[in-house]
């Protein structure tokens, strides 16, 4: 089992791989793969989970309401965890992502806007 989860706690979403299709379109099309969400409902090993993400037309920014995803979902990241990531060696990125099952490539380029010293074009 995963962490110890309360409600009204933030985790961090990625959506990559299998759940990228969840994100809407315009999410999607903007490189968006971490989404802030907080944790609204606890059942059994079960978190629901709502974004924390505001758009311009108060949209979700995936296609549903809510979430729900077990407390040992490789997905979740615990709040703090993109700025812990930003500091780490490639090789250690490349290692984290192996051990959480996403494609090491796919995760590397979804960080980099958030790794130190990353210049945007």
């Amino acid at each position: 089992m995963g962490k110890a989860y309360k409600i009204g706690d933030t985790v961090t979403l990625y959506f990559g791989d299998a759940m990228r299709e969840l994100l809407s379109k315009p999410l999607r099309k903007k490189n968006i793969y971490f989404v802030d969400c907080k944790i609204v409902a606890i059942e059994g090993d079960n978190l629901t989970v709502f974004s924390k993400m505001k758009s311009s037309k108060d949209n979700p920014p995936y296609k549903v309401m809510g979430i729900c995803v077990t407390k040992d979902d490789n997905h979740i990241l615990p709040e703090g965890a993109l700025e812990e990531l930003r500091e780490i060696e490639k090789e250690q990125l490349i290692e984290f992502a192996s051990d959480h099952g996403f494609n090491a490539k796919e995760f590397k380029d979804a960080l980099k806007p958030y790794r130190k010293g990353y210049k945007k074009d």
